[in-house]
Parts: structure tokens; C-alpha cells; sequence
């Protein structure tokens, strides 16, 4: 259901995050046209769609980044309100936490 999930990142985590996303996006956009194609397919997969505009490229590239990055995911009941967190990275279990 959309606005009932969500992400907790640690600071450390944020700040790591935010440097491989900026370090990926110059690295994009330094490319010459001939060595395009070669790193996207590397990055994104040799399936990957060609002839995109930058910017449908470079929010994949970021979408990689944070996907790939160390979360906890969180979870609001949309019927009582208690927040959820999963207790583990493979969101097997999860803590609730009910509103005061």
C-alpha cells in the first residue's frame, strides 16, 4: 500500500550513500559518448534499455545506489497507526511499536 513503507538509514549510512551516489552520477556524466553504452551495460545490466535521456539514466543510477544501500525497513499500519521495524535485515520479523 503507497505511504506505508519506508527506510531508516543511519547518519554514517546516509553520508556513505550520498558520496557513492555523487561519485557514480560524475562518473556518468564524464563520460565520453563512445564509452557510454560499455559502463551503463556494466552498471545496469546489458539488457538495458539504450537510447534513454540522461536523466531516466542517472534516477536508475541512484535508484541502484539506494537499494543496494544498508537499511532498516519501517512499516505504518494503515488501520491502528503502530509503526513497524523489522527486526532483521531479511525482513523475516518485525517490532511494532504502538502510538501514545
Amino acid at each position: 500500500m503507497p505511504g506505508t513503507s519506508g527506510v531508516l538509514l543511519q547518519i554514517p549510512q546516509l553520508q556513505s550513500l550520498e558520496e557513492r551516489i555523487a561519485a557514480t552520477l560524475m562518473e556518468f556524466a564524464s563520460l565520453s559518448e563512445s564509452n557510454r553504452n560499455t559502463w551503463i551495460a556494466e552498471r545496469l545490466g546489458a539488457h538495458y534499455p539504450s537510447g534513454l535521456a540522461f536523466h531516466e539514466i542517472a534516477r536508475d543510477l541512484v535508484s541502484l545506489e539506494i537499494n543496494s544501500a544498508e537499511f532498516s525497513s519501517t512499516f505504518c499500519c494503515p488501520a491502528c497507526g503502530r509503526l513497524a521495524i523489522a527486526a532483521s535485515p531479511e525482513r523475516v520479523s518485525w517490532l511494532f511499536f504502538a502510538p501514545e
